[in-house]
């Protein structure tokens, strides 16, 4: 071995460290960050929720997103130029980190209900402004899943669009797409929304689910004009469902292929 390499290796190893150890104050900011901006927003958010004002609501939402964003070192750029209609929606994404909540939030301005599993309601604060202002499922429940159809159709009446993960949840890190389950597509039928797909390209390397691991900066997103579910019924779902994840895919593709390696933390 010669005594470059030999220099070499210490030097990798120190960097490493380094990395690891500013990581990890990172996330911790990042932690402060989203507590800090729910404590110092939470009263407004429970006075328009208890004023029945969700679009006020949902303003400070979108401001709380951009709190946490901003305050991790996240900047959110558009590689599109479409415009998202002022209609209701069913709006979708690939779902790999917690930083796609805030993302959503700040791309789509009509306000938005969140369709999600009932486990967050039990994270103090947060998890009572999510129950109040989102539509909880347990999927272990036959009767919870029934009663989201008729929730959401009270919400469509009101104006708002809707979300839901299609994937059904976060998927392994080494996942980059995982199959679309139906239930976002089935209320997107029944009620008669149009579809809008989100690719996000690499908030699941910038913020990961994983504690040693990610790093502050730009994190990309594709906002995709809206599928509409005219001609559509329970019969062709899975066509509309699988329409939506090979729009969602290519686009991965393409991140993949013209983003540089850096942008994915490579």
């Amino acid at each position: 071995m010669s005594l470059d390499s030999e220099l070499q290796i210490p030097l990798l190893c120190d960097m490493k460290i380094v990395y690891k150890l500013f990581v990890t104050v990172w996330k911790l900011w990042c932690y402060l960050v989203t507590a800090g901006s729910t404590i110092l927003l939470s009263p407004v958010l429970f006075l328009s929720l208890a004023m029945d004002r969700y679009g006020w609501f949902y303003k400070f939402a979108r401001l709380w997103a951009r709190l946490i964003c901003c305050g991790s070192g996240f900047r959110i750029e558009r590689t599109d130029e479409n415009v998202i209609s002022g209609a209701s929606h069913m709006v979708v994404c690939n779902h790999g980190s917690l930083m796609d909540i805030p993302i959503i939030m700040l791309l789509v301005e009509r306000p938005l209900v969140f369709v999600g599993k009932s486990e967050l309601a039990k994270i103090p604060i947060f998890g009572f402004l999510y129950k109040k202002a989102s539509i909880l499922v347990d999927r272990s429940s036959l009767r919870s899943r029934r009663q989201v159809y008729e929730q959401v159709g009270d919400k469509v009446k009101r104006g708002r669009s809707i979300f839901m993960a299609p994937e059904g949840g976060r998927p392994d890190r080494e996942v980059k797409l995982a199959r679309f389950k139906d239930g976002a597509f089935t209320l997107a039928i029944k009620h008669r929304l149009p579809v809008l797909p989100i690719t996000i390209a690499n908030a699941k390397q910038r913020f990961p689910p994983i504690f040693c691991g990610g790093a502050p900066g730009v994190i990309y997103v594709y906002v995709h004009p809206a599928v509409e579910t005219q001609g559509y019924d329970l019969k062709t779902r899975a066509e509309l469902r699988d329409q939506t994840q090979k729009i969602i895919e290519r686009q991965l593709d393409v991140f993949c292929k013209t983003l540089s390696r850096k942008a994915f933390l490579r």
